[in-house]
């Protein structure tokens, strides 16, 4: 069979404009001999949850929509949606095929629920009752499909009878998630792995471009089950993938594709633009005000928004400081970008020699001038400064390109543009701040940052307890430190910051409560830190005092009613402490060494399923 992958950008609402195309796509699927189209997740609109009051609505308007594409598509068709399956909305599989809509996911739910009865009215779609996971079979093949890495992880724990697993991925791109770039980082990610113990074509279905607040990277690719690549998109280009899938094929492909070389940093960049460009267009502007102050993160914030604007839409003011060299170096940037500048002094602001009270008025009235001007104002913060709480308030003022961002990178992708272009001067690359909880620690300025994020990233990203933190890190007093700090500048801020998502994690999802007084400390190798076991020691706490009670009840048949409280918490025990088969406390906080995104619950990036999915509940 032919497999279409339509790796376009999302229509974020727009549902008759979304209509209109994926019906001329599937027109053109057919006439590439396809028998299957397949679109990405964020088709129709960004997985995000919608705000309360829009839901109704929303869910209504696209239910009428995907109705009347079961009509229209002109050949049979898989799309991802939000359905109104709970409070938030769920991702759903719906399959078009002869003016019928089949919601996937929720189908195979109830066939699980079902097995055990006689003559339900279920479609036959070839799937096994006891799965729960998408199923279906298309021109003999049997085909499934995951939005997430648990429900890939489904396919191969489970041993789904699949010849080939579309992945519909609900997932930005990460730096800290090679996966994330699908296609592009094939040869280092998860997916040869899976292809080869599913036995099963994998197909990774990317959607294209700024969608929410996330950037999808496109890079649809189909891995043959030996791990060949069959078919590849481009990174952040529409297109529409083909590949042949043959279940009896056992290799090798007469014509594989050579294996991409993966590059975070190039993939970063072209994220970061499309981001950037993503959210100045739906602030409803074009243009972009900047202060240019010598320093390296104003400067390569300016780069980005030429990259993603074009020139004619930057307007950089420069901050002269009376310093040749400072000064020399800003003019020449603005010159390489061949962008028209305007220029304040800083002796003239009236700061008194004070330079963080010149930078304040000089945002200041940039500020006002991009106001008036109808004009976005960028800020140069990063997501060291911010999780740190070093910014200053003019940092975080208007779009932070590098508000996901940590300096590390920062500085990693400043060398990557100048290896593009030089148009960065040597001298600015060397103007970016160590943070002082860092000062101290051996090494380049480069290594000490490097150092600091490392640590950040391992407690925001990975969510790792300060003990293993100060361990992985070899400095436990630094590790304290740094870990405190972030903890306490987190849970002051306010909101969250208008960036571009490039991670797993941002700041504001990584927040902890205001005013919480308890502190982590760095434990000893005797202490306990597993709390499966915590919690088991509890409940057999439980069940002795549950049977001691019985026996000094004195009451006939106190001590069978001993006897049930110790089974009842045996019970639980066995509930939250389940072995061997993902239930209890190991499948609510996961393996070591997973994504940061498996198994997360932070809100931002919604579960494919159910919301008790994970957690101590059966579906009842």
């Amino acid at each position: 069979m032919k497999i279409a992958v339509a790796q376009i950008r999302s229509f974020m609402g727009d549902l008759d404009a979304a209509r209109t195309r994926i019906a001329s796509l599937s027109v053109d699927a057919v006439r590439d001999g396809a028998d299957l189209l397949v679109l990405p997740s964020c088709a129709l609109c960004s997985p995000e949850p919608l705000a309360g009051g829009d839901r109704e609505g929303f869910f209504a308007d696209e239910l009428a929509c995907v109705s009347k594409l079961a009509d229209e598509v002109a050949c049979p068709t898989l799309l991802p949606v939000v359905l109104p399956a709970s409070l938030d909305g769920a991702m759903e599989v719906v399959f078009l095929k002869e003016g019928r809509a089949v919601p996937l996911r929720l189908l195979g739910k109830m066939r699980a629920m079902a097995s055990s009865s006689e003559g339900t009215d279920l479609p036959d779609d070839g799937a096994h009752p006891s799965l729960t996971q998408p199923l279906l079979e298309v021109c003999g093949a049997k085909i499934g499909v995951a939005l997430t890495y648990e429900e890939l992880d489904d396919y191969v724990a489970y041993e789904y009878p699949v010849d080939a697993v579309l992945f519909c991925s609900t997932y930005g791109f990460g730096l800290d998630d090679e996966a994330s770039s699908l296609g592009a980082s094939v040869a280092e990610s998860r997916f040869k792995a899976d292809a080869d113990a599913m036995g099963a074509w994998v197909i990774g279905a990317g959607g294209v471009g700024f969608c929410g607040s996330e950037v999808y990277p496109g890079a649809s690719f189909a891995l043959a089950p030996w791990g060949e690549l069959a078919a590849a998109a481009p990174v952040l280009e529409e297109a529409l993938m083909v590949v042949d899938v043959d279940p009896g094929d056992e290799g090798p492909l007469k014509n594989p594709l050579a294996m991409p070389v993966f590059d975070p940093a190039v993939t970063a960049w072209g994220a970061l633009c499309e981001g950037l460009a993503g959210i100045v267009g739906s602030l409803g502007a074009t243009d972009v005000s900047i202060v240019v102050d010598g320093r390296l993160s104003p400067m390569l914030a300016c780069v980005v928004a030429v990259d993603a604007l074009g020139p004619t839409h930057v307007h950089p003011t420069i901050l002269a400081w009376g310093d040749k060299a400072t000064d020399e170096a800003s003019r020449r940037l603005v010159k390489n970008l061949r962008l028209c500048a305007d220029e304040l002094e800083a002796a003239a602001l009236g700061a008194d020699g004070d330079p963080e009270l010149a930078r304040d008025l000089a945002w200041a009235r940039v500020g006002a001038e991009a106001r008036r001007n109808s004009h976005v104002l960028l800020g140069p913060a990063d997501k060291t400064a911010i999780a740190l709480g070093s910014a200053p308030a003019r940092d975080l003022t208007g779009v932070l390109p590098f508000g996901d961002i940590y300096r590390s990178d920062v500085l990693a992708l400043s060398r990557l543009r100048n290896t593009i272009s030089p148009v960065i001067p040597a001298s600015a690359r060397a103007s970016f701040d160590v943070e002082e909880v860092a000062r101290g620690v051996r090494g380049t300025d480069e290594q000490r940052v490097e150092t600091l994020d490392f640590i950040l990233s391992g407690y925001i990203e990975w969510e790792r307890p300060l003990t293993e933190v100060a361990v992985e890190c070899g400095d436990a007093e630094l590790g304290r430190n740094v870990v405190a700090q972030a903890r306490d500048a987190m849970s002051r801020l306010s909101g969250s910051v208008l960036a571009p998502t490039m991670s797993s994690k941002t700041v504001a999802e990584a927040r902890g409560p205001l005013g919480l007084k308890w502190r982590d400390r760095v434990r000893s190798s005797d202490e306990e830190l597993d709390l499966e076991a915590v919690i088991r020691r509890v409940a057999k706490a439980m069940a002795s005092e549950a049977a001691e009670g019985g026996d000094k009840d004195g009451a006939t048949g106190g001590h069978d009613v001993g006897r049930e409280r110790a089974q009842e918490a045996i019970d639980l025990l066995s509930m939250l402490g389940g072995e061997g088969d993902g239930a209890g406390l190991g499948g609510l906080f996961g393996d070591e060494g997973e994504s940061p995104r498996d198994g997360a619950d932070d809100g931002s990036r919604r579960d494919a399923g159910p919301f008790w999915e994970g957690w101590l509940f059966s579906d009842n």
